[in-house]
């Protein structure tokens, strides 16, 4: 369990700010490869949304969202 909260850790580090040789050395490479592997899809997966116009901005996303949460306010 602790390895596993080591690495846990490790590779949000990895996502936030980056790992250093030595502790890129501490995750197993096929865990690491693994995580490589599924950033890559989850960008390639935004790419296809934003070029298939399944994207709103944030402003526009917000207002959605606000609007959604009025709607069910008023009909509780």
């Amino acid at each position: 369990l602790l390895e596993e909260a080591e690495h846990e850790r490790l590779l949000e580090k990895w996502l936030n700010d980056g790992l250093t040789p030595d502790e890129e050395h501490q995750l197993p490479p096929e865990l690491l490869a693994r995580a490589r592997a599924h950033i890559h899809n989850l960008v390639g997966d935004g790419i296809r949304d934003r070029d298939a116009g399944r994207v709103s901005d944030g402003p526009r996303a917000m207002a959605r969202i606000r609007h959604g949460l009025q709607a069910r306010i008023k009909s509780a």
